[in-house]
């Protein structure tokens, strides 16, 4: 292949006046410039698209079933790069995002190459300091054996795009639409890879209630796919950033429930007493390795929170894993 290829740049934004005009800044201050960027207008009601309009870029109406699926994909099929580049209105591009990106998958052979969150943070709070680390610790780890698809910030040859139907316009809020699309192009046989140097700062704050709500919701979607999939896929691909050790730390509820409902025995309240306050501990063990990242990057005091945080996104993750199944049992499935 001889050539650059052509980048158009889709920003889907409902009421981000906020942040619109930091996003296109940065978009338009790449070391490339873009074949063309799209503003997919989702039902604003704020100033966004008056902000947008002091930009060369095009804006289009959603329309249609409206959601953030439906507008990433009306953006797709407005543009006419051969690289389609998803990114979100409260998402700040480093200046050399879009040249890597575009060099991934010219040189690598990508079909997706995904973002990778900076270490830096905007908030200073410790919830959001230990969301931001932790999107960018999982995506580390998950370098080597890539199938996860970040929507922040997300190169894609069009064609892998189109082969498999965009994204899933069942999904109206930002939730999981982005790793249920990388599941069906890894499935597809398309090339996925993790580009470092695609880097982007997130605009996003969180307290502990809005980072437990967003894991939460995303387990609610997460086992419905897989309900869906009659769990015949999970067999195959964690097509989700989260750790194994993480995972496995969220069978800690149910042992201690468990152990709580054993019958009763000669030595069992022996056998209670010795294992319930040891299981906080085995949760902090299988997620040593995180918990230490966090303390490299911001020190022992947030690594400490970190402990506390961790328990707390475990009882998050099962109440989604509950829920979940339980929506898709009445008929929800999505």
């Amino acid at each position: 292949m001889s050539g650059p290829l052509s980048i158009s740049v889709i920003v889907p934004v409902r009421d981000g006046g906020a942040t619109i005009e930091r996003c296109l800044e940065a978009i338009y201050a790449s070391d490339i410039e873009p074949h063309e960027v799209i503003v997919v207008d989702d039902g604003c009601t704020d100033g966004t698209i008056d902000a947008a309009r002091r930009f060369p870029c095009r804006i289009i109406r959603a329309g249609g079933e409206g959601g953030v699926a439906a507008a990433r994909n009306r953006g797709a099929a407005e543009s006419t790069g051969e690289v389609l580049f998803f990114t979100d209105a409260d998402v700040i591009l480093l200046p050399g995002a879009l040249r890597a990106g575009r060099e991934a998958i010219r040189e690598r052979s990508l079909d997706v190459a995904v973002g990778l969150q900076s270490a830096t943070c905007e908030f200073r709070n410790a919830t959001s300091v230990y969301k931001n680390l932790w999107l960018r610790y999982t995506y580390l780890r998950r370098a080597g054996r890539f199938s996860v698809l970040y929507s922040s910030a997300v190169a894609i040859r069009r064609e892998a795009f189109e082969a498999v139907g965009g994204f899933d316009v069942h999904y109206r809020r930002p939730n999981i639409e982005d790793s249920e699309l990388g599941k069906r192009l890894s499935e597809a046989g398309c090339a996925v890879g993790l580009v470092s140097d695609l880097e982007f700062i997130h605009i996003k704050r969180y307290n502990v209630v809005s980072m437990l709500k967003t894991d939460y919701l995303r387990t609610v979607g997460m086992i419905k796919v897989q309900l869906r999939d009659r769990f015949s896929r999970i067999r195959r691909e964690n097509y989700t950033s989260i750790p194994t050790s993480f995972l496995l730390s969220c069978l800690a509820p149910w042992a201690a429930l468990m152990l709580i409902a054993a019958p009763s025995s000669a030595c069992a309240p022996a056998i209670r007493a010795a294992l319930l306050p040891a299981l906080p501990f085995l949760v902090l063990w299988l997620n040593i390795d995180w918990l230490k990242y966090i303390a490299r990057h911001e020190g022992m005091f947030l690594a400490l929170k970190g402990g506390v945080l961790v328990h707390l996104d475990i009882a998050a993750v099962n109440l989604g894993l509950i829920a979940g199944a339980a929506e898709y049992a009445t008929g929800k499935k999505y």
